[in-house]
């Protein structure tokens, strides 16, 4: 067990770090860091995937577990580094829920680009329209959509049943979505 007084300088270091926003000074304040004090301190973290880099460095098995919700609208491309710091990944998702499209945002990969590192590959053989079409390529998938198409893997699934966001006359509506199995509370 470390010092109080080893403890309050990583944090202070981290608190620090968290000001800068040239990417230089948070390149350098992080070579500083102990990270492994910081994540002691504070085990529990949510963030933006598109901002781990901007707080944690990259290295793998930093996390225990990274749960990406809402993962019918998070890019392949963009769920890579974090799952590359985690041990272990639960993707949380509903394909009759908003899409990759939903989310406004229009991921910027070339699709030259894209249709050459697919062809490089060619996961199964397969053609990079018949891909596109079966939503697999970087640009049209989700994580949830890459996850799901593989027959090969088996991942455990698991229904949350009880809706409890939404008014009730709304949570009603969507239920009929999903066969009247949804409890609303």
């Amino acid at each position: 067990m470390l010092a109080d007084e080893s403890y309050r300088d990583e944090l202070n270091k981290f608190s620090r770090m968290l000001w800068y926003t040239k990417v230089s000074l948070i390149e350098q304040a992080m070579k500083n860091i102990d990270f492994e004090i910081i994540i002691c301190l504070m085990p529990y973290w949510a963030a933006e995937i598109r901002h781990l880099g901007q707080i944690f460095p990259m290295e793998p098995d930093l996390f225990d577990l990274v749960v990406v919700d809402e993962s019918s609208q998070v890019n392949i491309a963009e769920v890579v580094p974090a799952f590359y710091r985690a041990k272990h990944i639960c993707i949380v998702g509903d394909h009759k829920q908003l899409s990759l499209n939903s989310t406004g945002i229009n991921f910027t990969l070339n699709k030259s680009y894209d249709t050459l590192t697919w062809n490089k590959y060619k996961c199964n053989n397969l053609l990079y329209e018949n891909a596109k079409k079966a939503k697999l390529t970087v640009l049209d998938a989700s994580i949830l959509d890459f996850i799901m198409k593989d027959s090969r893997i088996l991942i455990p699934t698991i229904m949350l049943d009880e809706h409890f966001r939404s008014m009730p006359a709304m949570a009603d509506y969507t239920n009929k979505y999903y066969d009247g199995k949804l409890k609303i509370m």
